[in-house]
């Protein structure tokens, strides 16, 4: 289901997931979906508003609204509830309405205000968003759809130096994201990502490598967990469940992708 979704997008569930777990709620709601659009894209909901207050107007309204029971575990498997299935089968249309090959953000926010009597979309509407509204807004200006996002020059191969500094200074990139492509060269592919608070990563479809440049913490591969610190290398192949917990705020990752999809046991 999830192939067509944007890198933003599958965050924006990884951030619902965080939402529910520490209001202490046993399943991902509408409200917690909409906290985490929100948090992947600061600037959401001003786009609409032309008011740079939104998103945080919006956000204070929603947890007014919730019940804060004791937190749930991040790492246990909340389930989506029938409406943000919902949510999500309506950014899929949306997506095709719109003649988009992707499902991104802008997409998954038509959902949240297609499911009516939900509280997210209540208190969307409280607030002035309208669903043809914001559909004609993104058929006119359209988010654009992701791409690499490349600070250092790709023709000069042999000799490139790619300095933590100048690496760190990139993040966080305009659009707020917390990793930068640095550097492409047949399959291999060089990152940094410093994530902050929490690791919305998902699955990846090829091996990975990551080296430590700064920041310590946990490394949570599949069922195990390991420190790590500052030089460490960790490895995850391609399609393994792997993410950073408990992690010092001064966390930068050298982060190297190479190989096949699927990875070289494939």
């Amino acid at each position: 289901m999830f192939e067509r979704f944007t890198e933003r997008a599958r965050r924006v569930i990884f951030y619902s997931r965080y939402e529910a777990s520490q209001f202490g709620s046993t399943s991902i709601e509408t409200e917690h979906f909409l906290l985490g659009l929100l948090r992947e894209d600061a600037s959401l909901a001003a786009r609409f508003t032309g008011n740079p207050s939104a998103n945080k107007e919006i956000h204070d309204d929603i947890v007014a609204q919730l019940t804060v029971r004791e937190k749930v575990s991040t790492s246990m498997d909340l389930p989506l509830s029938t409406e943000c299935r919902g949510i999500l089968r309506h950014s899929i249309e949306e997506a095709e309405w719109l003649n988009h090959t992707y499902i991104g953000i802008e997409h998954l926010f038509l959902g949240v205000l297609r499911v009516e009597q939900s509280l997210a979309a209540r208190v969307l509407g409280q607030h002035g968003f309208e669903l043809n509204a914001a559909r004609a807004e993104l058929a006119t200006h359209p988010v654009s759809a992701e791409q690499p996002v490349s600070h250092f020059p790709q023709s000069s191969i042999g000799g490139k130096v790619l300095s933590l500094n100048d690496a760190a200074a990139t993040i966080p990139t305009p659009d707020g994201k917390r990793f930068t492509e640095l550097f492409k060269h047949g399959s291999l592919s060089v990152e940094i990502y410093a994530p902050k608070e929490i690791d919305p990563q998902t699955l990846h479809s090829r091996d990975e490598a990551y080296i430590v440049a700064s920041g310590s913490g946990e490394f949570v591969f599949a069922h195990k967990r390991v420190r790590f610190s500052t030089g460490d290398f960790l490895f995850a192949p391609a399609r393994v469940p792997h993410r950073f917990e408990n992690f010092t705020d001064d966390l930068v990752v050298w982060v190297i992708f190479y190989g096949p999809e699927g990875g070289e046991w494939a």
